[in-house]
């Protein structure tokens, strides 16, 4: 009990708080620049061709594009042969539906 009431005095501890001045500029010292005189931003303006043939570049540094081709004519094997297998199925349930 008595540790208990020792941890409730030292959590009541008011909080101080701290309050810092911060001056106000004055009016005078504002300036106002309309959008046409205000300098332009610091961003590199790139187009977006530009950007496609450096990524295209660096897929070909890696070595990334050839893989990427690999996989395509993979995909495209694999939907033809498919297709072979509906065509060959459809073939199978005509006969069947024939006799």
């Amino acid at each position: 009990m008595a540790a208990k009431e020792e941890a409730k005095h030292v959590d009541e501890k008011p909080k101080q708080r701290q309050f810092v001045e911060i001056p106000e500029p004055s009016a005078m010292e504002f300036i106002y620049r309309p959008l046409s005189v205000r300098p332009p931003p610091k961003k590199k303006e790139t187009g977006v061709y530009e950007r496609l043939n450096q990524n295209l570049r660096h897929l070909k540094k890696k070595n990334r594009w050839d893989s990427i081709e690999h996989r395509h004519s993979q995909m495209k094997r694999q939907k033809m042969e498919v297709k072979q297998k509906v065509e060959k199925w459809k073939k199978s349930k005509q006969s069947k539906e024939s006799v």
